[in-house]
């Protein structure tokens, strides 16, 4: 499906409508988040995005999440480390609301300090039940990301929150609420009419002329030189968490998804089939791609026995080898690469969040056939040539948490496991 770029005022609209389909979703991104904040801000994305709906709330009063499920409209919202993304999804009979809603969220804040301290005490549970900093991805992160503004967590410092006051926060509305750094997404049941009246709801918010922000970071230090770092934690459990520099994000950005594809999605993915199906070392895995303008890491992790860490290893180190040399089903990737660009169609939130990650990397719209054509015209030596790219110590930050005497003193034998994917 090709996605129609349209104007709303300064805003760009992306539309992708779908009248075989129930329902519609609109979401308007906010370019915010982590790697735009200082330390001594880190965390007003977050409170931005919270304070958002409880100046609605003030505003429709305590009837505001009644008057959504009347109109069969779902509204929420997510921060991530680059983007704010507003939510409203539902029935196309909420849409008139949805544009009333529109003309408000981001004005000017009237909530009074009794209710942002509520608002703050919100994100300190957040924060606690979530426990970012105690995660050991996160402790990982920090040394993949040392020296880039990429090293931040999206939920930020309690600190940071805790002195934040009205007249901070309503500074930092007018300075993100700006041109060149909002963006919305129309998927699903939306007529062009209704695209119409959406678009004349956004063309209503007051913008400001702050910088135009770009969803690019600075460098690590020891980026594509990692020379197999290895970040070790002591814990009762052992945990591995592999993290690979990707390079130049827009030149790999099909190969990566590719490798992606391969190494990770479904059961039949090559390490789901090694490290669970064929040797029952781990259940399930955790992985992901964090992607960048400029530079952006694959990475994965799995909990595994104590006495199987270096099988564990082993068997990674052999998977990616044979990944390297081409020893892996290319048609049945592309065919679950294929499913996945036809299934989307069919997820109107899932679709609209792929066009606003396309315009977030690429600042243009997404063309669906044409991904898809580019995805499948790579062929099997392609993705062997970045896989051994990829693959290799100098692009490696190894976490391992687990018994640190025992690490410390089989690390060499472990080095010598992992520098096999140099060979």
């Amino acid at each position: 499906m090709n996605t129609e770029l349209r104007y709303a005022g300064d805003i760009p609209v992306y539309y992708a409508p779908d009248q075989a389909l129930r329902r519609f979703c609109l979401c308007i991104y906010v370019k915010a988040g982590a790697i735009y904040e200082s330390r001594e801000n880190n965390g007003y994305a977050h409170l931005f995005e919270h304070i958002v709906f409880r100046n609605l709330k003030k505003q429709y009063g305590d009837g505001f999440y009644t008057l959504l499920a009347q109109n069969a409209v779902d509204f929420n919202a997510s921060t991530h480390k680059s983007v704010i993304q507003f939510t409203f999804s539902g029935l196309p009979r909420g849409i008139p609301l949805v544009c009333e809603i529109i003309a408000l969220m981001f004005s000017a804040l009237v909530v009074n300090t009794g209710e942002f301290n509520i608002e703050k005490s919100r994100i300190k549970a957040e924060y606690k039940e979530d426990e970012p900093h105690r995660r050991f991805s996160y402790l990982c992160g920090q040394t993949v990301w040392a020296g880039s503004t990429a090293r931040q967590d999206e939920l930020g410092y309690l600190t940071n929150i805790n002195r934040a006051s009205l007249s901070s926060l309503d500074r930092y509305r007018r300075e993100v609420i700006s041109r060149g750094n909002i963006f919305a997404v129309a998927t699903g049941c939306v007529s062009r009419d209704e695209l119409g009246m959406l678009s004349k709801a956004l063309a209503s918010v007051p913008l400001s002329d702050a910088p135009i922000k770009e969803k690019t970071v600075d460098v690590p230090a020891r980026y594509l030189c990692r020379d197999c770092t290895m970040v070790i934690r002591d814990d009762v459990y052992t945990y591995l968490h592999f993290s690979f520099d990707l390079g130049d994000t827009a030149a790999y950005y099909h190969l990566t998804d590719f490798l992606y594809f391969l190494l990770f999605f479904g059961y039949d993915s090559v390490l789901q089939q090694e490290l669970s199906e064929k040797r029952a070392l781990i259940y399930g895995f955790d992985s992901g791609v964090e992607r960048y303008r400029n530079i952006g890491i694959l990475d994965f992790s799995f909990e595994v026995y104590n006495h199987r860490l270096e099988e564990a290893m082993t068997a990674v180190v052999d998977t990616l080898n044979r990944v390297k040399s081409g020893d892996f089903d290319y048609d049945t990737t592309i065919q679950k690469l294929v499913t996945d660009h036809t299934e989307i169609l069919d997820d109107i939130e899932g679709l609209n969040w792929d066009i606003a990650y396309h315009h977030l990397l690429f600042g243009q719209t997404r063309d669906g056939e044409a991904e898809l054509k580019t995805l499948m015209s790579l062929n099997k030596g392609e993705i062997a040539a970045f896989a051994a790219e990829l693959f290799r110590t100098d692009r490696l930050v190894l976490g391992l948490k687990g018994n640190k005497r025992a690490i410390d003193k089989n690390r060499d034998k472990l080095k010598a496991i992992l520098q096999k994917l140099d060979i």
